[in-house]
């Protein structure tokens, strides 16, 4: 090969590699662009679809279930069919004592060379009391399964929907130190040519650059933490952390009203379902060990055919084949297992007085998440109505303070302390709002409304 056509080799591998790289590049910048737009309720509705607890806890109702059916299949007939085929290479000899052997005694060897079996048993299960109490012990837990389910879907709504507000308030946060950064540099640009013209001094610059650098050091932080609450709620979200997310819910706030008047009753949350669930199982447990000692009754039959051929095994021999058959009913009573019911009847009264004693703390304990939440959201409502209320007098104090610097009546200096104020009161107000959001979510849970 000649160096101008190795040359000519190289440039054109270059080439392509150059173009495969710019389509990689352009492939994942158009990957990049896809951006999944979601409001609250699409959020909440697909962390729900898409987190593993929820399709645990459904594939746990579905066991509950499948328990229940194997329960019934108890009581429907057990059917079994058995082919046994058996060559006896040796018999086995039966000593058989008797006045008509000489000396008493003597061996006998019973059976054939070829033994063929062919049988169907049958077995009813008439009566049974621990099939009936298992029916509903069943049932009771695939309920309890249930109410796990949707504990573990308002768990997860709460925990999804704080995410989301999260998010918001970061957002809004970034936008309004990107606005102050914007306007420390502003600052600090007039600055530099008010230097120029001998209008302040080397220090007064400082000092606006030194607000400059505060701005921007406080935007880099809200940006970091923009970007954490983002893949906090991505991963709330059950979907990969490279997804990016814009959140079109507004975090805006109207129509608040506090919580007067008696409180909801708590007696429909969750918690106690499962605990009532628990102690009807217990109940019943003990129930079932009650019932026992009661008999049990079934009906049992069999067909069987046989073939016994002391020749060469040939099961065609259908001459050499012989029925029999018997049907019957079986009474079972149990007399003593060694005191294991009387245990058992003991700890299912101890667990089922568990279950008493943790109903009462749940009521307590809830009551008082009830009182607790209702404090909360009246206080939220509370500092957001005041902090939107200075937030609006901060922005007209800003609008008479700019036209009072326009007129010369006030300095620069005395302007950027009015648009501090503005700032603070601003970040106060957006936290209000988040504060009320989070608060009025634990008050629907305290009631059981979420």
């Amino acid at each position: 090969m000649t160096t101008r056509s190795h040359f000519s080799f190289i440039f054109k591998a270059s080439a392509c590699y150059a173009l495969l790289f710019t389509f990689s590049i352009a492939a994942m910048a158009q990957e990049k662009k896809e951006v999944m737009k979601l409001d609250l309720a699409q959020a909440v509705e697909l962390g729900l679809k898409n987190r593993m607890e929820v399709k645990n806890q459904m594939l746990s109702v579905q066991l509950a279930e499948n328990e229940v059916n194997k329960i019934k299949s108890k009581n429907l007939p057990q059917i079994n069919a058995t082919y046994d085929n058996r060559i006896n290479t040796q018999l086995q000899k039966n000593i058989i004592t008797s006045n008509s052997f000489p000396g008493g005694s003597g061996t006998l060897t019973l059976g054939t060379y070829s033994f063929n079996v062919l049988s169907l048993s049958a077995t009813q299960n008439i009566y049974n009391p621990a099939n009936h109490e298992d029916k509903k012990i069943t049932a009771a837990k695939t309920e309890v399964e249930q109410h796990n389910l949707q504990k573990t879907k308002i768990d997860l709504n709460l925990a999804i929907s704080q995410a989301y507000y999260d998010a918001l308030l970061k957002i809004e946060k970034v936008k309004t130190s990107q606005y102050n950064f914007d306007q420390a540099n502003a600052y600090y640009v007039r600055g530099q040519e008010q230097l120029k013209n001998g209008g302040i001094l080397p220090s007064d610059l400082t000092k606006y650059e030194l607000d400059k650098l505060n701005a921007l050091n406080a935007l880099e932080n809200d940006k970091q933490a923009q970007q954490l609450s983002l893949i906090n709620l991505v991963n709330q979200l059950g979907l990969p952390l490279a997804t990016e997310l814009e959140l079109t819910e507004p975090l805006a706030a109207s129509d608040v009203e506090k919580i007067n008047g008696d409180l909801p009753d708590v007696n429909n949350r969750i918690e106690l379902q499962v605990e009532r669930a628990q102690l009807r199982i217990n109940e019943m447990n003990l129930k079932k060990q009650k019932a026992s000692y009661i008999p049990t009754i079934s009906l049992y039959g069999n067909y069987t055919t046989q073939q016994l051929n002391n020749s060469n095994y040939d099961p065609t021999r259908f001459s050499l084949w012989n029925q029999y058959n018997y049907f019957g009913f079986k009474v079972e009573l149990p007399v003593f297992d060694g005191f294991a019911k009387e245990r058992n009847k003991q700890e299912y009264a101890l667990r089922a007085e568990q279950n008493r004693n943790n109903l009462i703390k749940l009521q307590s304990d809830l009551a008082y998440e009830l009182q607790s939440a209702v404090m909360e959201l009246n206080t939220s409502i509370n500092n957001f109505n005041y902090a939107r209320q200075n937030y609006e007098l901060a922005k007209r104090v800003l609008e008479v303070d700019q036209a009072r610097l326009r007129e010369g009546a006030i300095t620069p200096a005395d302007l950027k302390n009015t648009e501090y104020s503005v700032r603070n009161s601003q970040t106060n107000y957006l936290n209000s709002i988040f504060n009320y959001f989070i608060a009025k979510l634990k008050w629907q849970k305290a009631k059981g409304e979420l």
